[in-house]
């Protein structure tokens, strides 16, 4: 499920940027610790895949 972040909620596990106000988050549970994490991880948004040369975090090659 994800949201829009009302507050700063320290960092994404994915690419270790900050998670600042505004950004489109989710949820995900460690154990009984909720995290949060970028839906669409800044760092990793403009990576293109090495097989199709499409947009990484789209592509569904394996």
């Amino acid at each position: 499920m994800s949201f829009v972040a009302k507050f700063d909620s320290g960092t994404c596990p994915k690419c270790r940027a900050p998670i600042v106000a505004g950004e489109r988050i989710e949820t995900f549970s460690v154990g009984r610790i909720n995290r949060y994490e970028h839906v669409l991880c800044p760092k990793t948004a403009d990576v293109t895949c090495s097989i199709c040369g499409g947009r990484w975090v789209e592509c569904d090659c394996p």
